[in-house]
This record gives C-alpha cells, sequence and structure tokens, in this order.
C-alpha cells in the first residue's frame, strides 16, 4: 500500500517535490479511505487542521453555508 501512495504522490505537486525519504514518512503516517458521495471533509471555522486531505479520484466542492443553503465558493 506504501508503494501506491508514494507512487501517487511522486507525481503530484508539491509532494512530487520532496525527496523519497520525505514520501516514505508521509506515505507511513497516510490513511486512504473511500468516501460516499456528498461526503463533508470540513466545516469553515468549526473544522481544525489536523489532516490534509488530497483527492486522488473523484470530485470536490466548495461551498460556503449560509442559512442551510449552499453557496457556492469561486475557484
Amino acid at each position: 500500500m506504501n508503494d501506491d501512495i508514494i507512487q501517487f504522490l511522486s507525481s503530484v505537486k508539491p509532494f512530487s517535490m520532496l525527496p523519497e525519504d520525505d514520501l516514505n514518512t508521509i506515505a507511513q503516517l497516510s490513511v486512504v479511505e473511500d468516501l460516499p458521495v456528498d461526503s463533508i471533509l470540513t466545516v469553515q471555522g468549526k473544522s481544525g487542521f489536523e489532516f490534509v486531505h488530497v483527492v486522488k479520484s473523484g470530485l470536490i466542492e466548495l461551498f460556503y453555508d449560509k442559512k442551510g443553503k449552499r453557496i457556492l465558493s469561486d475557484p
């Protein structure tokens, strides 16, 4: 599994700029998750930054929640 993570990260900036030892360390600390559609990764103002999420496949949507209404963020 770690080899798959290293191979993927080494193809994605800024990870591709790291030495192999650092990639090995990151791979050992990584957790791979398959998330269902409409999963919420973080909530602005409520979620801490304990993790970095790297999306290998699929789509993400950035939005603000105002009174229960999703307002898309500009890219």
